[in-house]
């Protein structure tokens, strides 16, 4: 009896290690056949009409890359994003094959602390001729930390045009309105009605626009709680930006380029920046100016050259402006606002500013709420709107990364990056992804004879697919330009994409960093007066603060007096002129 016993016991250990091995196995394999990406998105939801790529994917195309299935995990939110990214690291798990980090997330730091691949060798390869014809030597030159490639870079341009959103069905009728009389605000504002009959060509047209729907709230099609230039509080894509784009500036990117100084070096994620003047004559760093550090500091910005040395004042009229807006009622209870975005897309506004490539995205959604609304852009940044050239700084490094975390087994690297060199091989495969499915969510656009018109994408009439392509399909090589009902959103799309408006920054591989600096860096980094001064001009770019020039200079003042604020920046100054040293000593001849 015993020994039945012992005999079935054994049969039973051995039929569930058989089972175990095979369910294992089976986990393995189906790890090692599927790629798992970690993004993030507004909801965590899968983006609608993705699912539908997914599977034509799996089912179409993974046999070309040896049955290599895709499984995708959206994270609520950025901030959600971060935190678990930093999480999932410090907890050495492996979920995830592929994650999207970024130099304003975490993968400076985590390059260097040995968390991602180097995937150096998979560009400029014959053996990956997809990642070799959409990744240019140069371009991945540029986009190197610690001498690594640490993830692959997502970008199409090297930063976009933002312009506002107008209402096109109100400015219309703004324009044929000749009885309406200006109010004391736009005393000084030369427009009449008239001039708003073709489009809003500059600030003076875009200012009577806003007066005049606000003037009008609750007729018509305008609802009584419009508000006429919709912004969140956080400040970005605020009005304050049309406000100081409304005359070209005098001194352009290109101006800094020329005369050896380095622009928009990223000091920290809180919005701290800096500049670096590089002498010609001694070929080393001498002077640096960081944010609200006082000009007459040691070598600071009074050390740069002379027409680089004075404050730009034009913030005084710019607030005063901004601050007369918000009292009249142009952007409604900004201080409270988070869902402007949302409201603009309902029809409870009467522009918004948006980067150009939203515009189909835009128009669509307004068009549910109203099908006689109709949209057209502003261009109001005055050097955009003249596509002058040198306008936009640029180190050509991407802002978006897909990196591959070390605890992937290394053995599959290999299939990671031959799923990513197929999907950059042609316009197929990588449109499948950016745009969706072809015939159901996008097409080429027409012109007026039916014939396709070459690089252009339209959604109009088509299933929706609410993918964000920063994501993962971003590429230089593959850009097509959205066709629109207002022809200047196509006219100032291929201006974005224009090698003359950008101007390149002065040593585009430097990055300021604090990995094996002097701990006396990071305090002063940590000093909270540093942190706060990004909220605090915030609330005067929303017009918030009364007597804003008089407070803002004041607020200024206080900035420079504040002896432990200075020390830091001081101290921050000091370390940036050192590290652009030491990079100048080990990259030039």
């Amino acid at each position: 009896m015993k020994n039945i016993f012992k005999k079935t016991f054994i049969l039973v250990v051995t039929l569930l290690m058989v089972l175990c091995l095979a369910s294992c196995n089976k986990k393995t394999d189906e790890y090692s056949n599927k790629i798992k990406f970690y993004l993030w998105n507004a909801d965590g939801l899968m983006p609608t009409g993705f699912e539908d790529v997914l599977k034509e994917y799996n089912e179409k195309y993974a046999k070309e890359n040896g049955g290599l299935e895709l499984e995708f995990k959206f994270e609520a939110t950025q901030d959600t994003y971060k935190q678990n990214l930093n999480l999932y690291f410090s907890a050495q798990k492996n979920t995830y094959d592929v994650v999207f980090d970024a130099q304003w997330i975490l993968l400076e730091r985590f390059s260097q602390t040995g968390y991602y691949y180097d995937l150096s060798s998979y560009f400029n390869n014959d053996n990956y001729p997809g990642l070799k014809k959409a990744f240019s030597e140069e371009f991945i030159n540029n986009n190197k930390y610690n001498n690594g490639v640490y993830g692959i870079p997502i970008t199409e341009s090297f930063g976009d045009i933002a312009v506002t959103f107008i209402r096109k069905d109100w400015r219309v009728l703004c324009a044929s309105d000749t009885i309406w009389e200006k109010p004391e605000d736009l005393i000084n504002n030369p427009t009449k009605a008239s001039d708003l009959a073709d489009r809003i060509d500059n600030y003076n047209e875009y200012e009577y626009y806003i007066y005049w729907v606000k003037a009008h709230a609750g007729e018509g099609s305008i609802p009584s709680n419009v508000v006429p230039i919709i912004c969140n509080n956080d400040g970005s894509y605020s009005a304050y930006e049309i406000i100081s784009g409304r005359n070209a500036r005098s001194v352009l990117p290109k101006d800094y380029y020329n005369n050896g100084i380095k622009t928009d070096i990223l000091i920290n994620s809180g919005g701290l920046s800096g500049q670096v003047y590089v002498d010609e004559r001694s070929g080393e760093a001498v002077a640096a100016d960081v944010s609200n550090l006082n000009p007459s500091a040691t070598n600071g910005r009074n050390s740069f050259p002379q027409q680089f040395q004075s404050e730009d004042t034009s913030w005084q009229e710019n607030y005063e402006i901004v601050r007369r807006w918000n009292q009249a009622g142009m952007m409604g209870d900004v201080s409270n606002e988070t869902e402007a975005y949302a409201k603009f897309k309902l029809g409870l506004a009467g522009s918004v500013i948006q980067s150009i490539d939203n515009f189909n995205e835009y128009e669509a959604a307004i068009k549910t709420q109203d099908s006689n609304a109709e949209l057209e852009i502003f261009i109001h940044d005055t050097d955009i709107r003249n596509k002058s050239e040198g306008v936009q700084a640029t180190d050509y490094r991407a802002w978006n990364y897909l990196a591959i975390p070390k605890n992937v087994p290394e053995a599959k690297v290999e299939k990671i990056m031959k799923f990513f060199d197929w999907l950059f091989e042609s316009r197929e495969h990588h449109d499948l992804f950016q745009y969706g499915i072809k015939g159901v969510n996008w097409d080429e656009a027409k012109d007026d004879n039916g014939n396709y018109i070459e690089n252009t994408v339209t959604t109009l009439g088509f299933e929706p697919y609410t993918f964000t392509a920063y994501l993962l399909t971003w590429n230089p090589t593959y850009i097509r330009l959205p066709y629109a009902s207002d022809p200047k959103v196509l006219e100032y799309s291929s201006y974005m994409y224009s090698i003359e408006r950008y101007s390149p920054q002065l040593y585009s591989g430097f990055v300021f960093s604090t990995v094996g600096r002097s701990s006396e860096v990071t305090t002063a980094l940590n000093n909270p007066d540093i942190a706060s001064a990004k909220s605090d001009i915030t609330a005067y770019q929303l017009g918030l603060v009364n007597n804003p020039v008089s407070s803002w200079q004041g607020y200024l003042d206080s900035l420079r007096n504040n002896t432990s604020l200075q020390n830091s920046l001081t101290i921050i100054q000091r370390d940036l002129i050192a590290q652009f040293n030491e990079y100048l000593e080990k990259n030039t001849n």
